[in-house]
């Protein structure tokens, strides 16, 4: 196989991948607007690219317009996480973005793209440090302390540990192609710290009903009442006696009634 197609064959098990692993731990999982979130999350990468390396991507595009279209062209993996978070921000969406990250990130290795500075380390690549190699075993590494975190710390636990790995490798990483961007990514990363820390602050203020509470909940969205905590409660408001969790979905809010014992 050629080189220049694992790229987008390692894309493609990406997808698959986070599809796979979002279908197995959401309940209910609704894949087609996960699917939205991923193509939305992968143009906006695309998009992010170009805004970074404005205006000599404009100057190329002015040429070869059919390059907007061209996710070879260039990608910025720190924009995509914003597909997840506008359409499907449930854990189960951020917790498969990590492992899918990490296959991504083997076409880049394959690619020989993504280029490090140079090094003299034995585990050097052609002797640069190989950047896509540290990050795929960062995004491992996020995976396994996903996997295990409470579901509302999954999303803040995603997108500060993408935002800090990045930080990390960025004096590792060697200039692109077109030069160093009008802004660089670190700012985009610092900008997801602050979002991370903010929802992780908003999770940890969270009431969540005591495992032993007698309580009942209504699906707001098929009028269904079922008795028992939520399987997915989430936030609670503090100050009222029938507590709305705060959902990804606002038509399937779900109402907390507590009862008396």
């Amino acid at each position: 196989m050629s080189l220049a197609l694992l790229q987008p064959v390692a894309w493609c098990a990406a997808f698959w991948t986070a599809l796979f692993l979002y279908t197995r731990r959401a309940r209910p999982a609704q894949p087609l607007r996960f699917t939205c979130a991923l193509a939305l999350g992968a143009a906006l990468a695309h998009a992010g690219w170009l805004l970074l390396h404005a205006p000599l991507a404009w100057a190329a595009l002015g040429t070869r317009p059919g390059l907007l279209l061209d996710p070879l062209f260039g990608f910025c993996v720190l924009f995509l996480p914003l597909g997840p978070l506008l359409l499907e921000r449930s854990p189960a969406a951020f917790a498969s973005l990590p492992l899918a990250l990490a296959v991504a990130r083997l076409g880049c290795l394959a690619a020989g793209c993504c280029h490090g500075t140079p090094t003299a380390a034995p585990w050097a690549v052609a002797g640069l440090h190989p950047t896509a190699l540290y990050e795929i075993a960062g995004l491992l590494a996020l995976h396994g302390g996903v996997s295990r975190a409470g579901g509302r710390f999954v999303a803040p636990l995603v997108l500060g540990g993408v935002a800090a790995l990045r930080l990390l490798l960025e004096p590792l990483r060697a200039l692109p192609p077109l030069g160093a961007p009008i802004f660089t990514p670190a700012a985009v990363a610092f900008a997801w710290l602050a979002i991370a820390s903010g929802l992780a602050w908003r999770a940890s203020t969270a009431i969540v009903p005591w495992p032993n509470e007698r309580c009942a909940w209504l699906d707001a969205h098929s009028a269904t009442c079922h008795s028992g905590p939520p399987p997915d409660a989430g936030l609670m408001d503090r100050e009222t006696t029938c507590r709305f969790a705060i959902d990804s979905e606002p038509a399937r809010s779900r109402v907390l009634l507590r009862l008396p014992r």
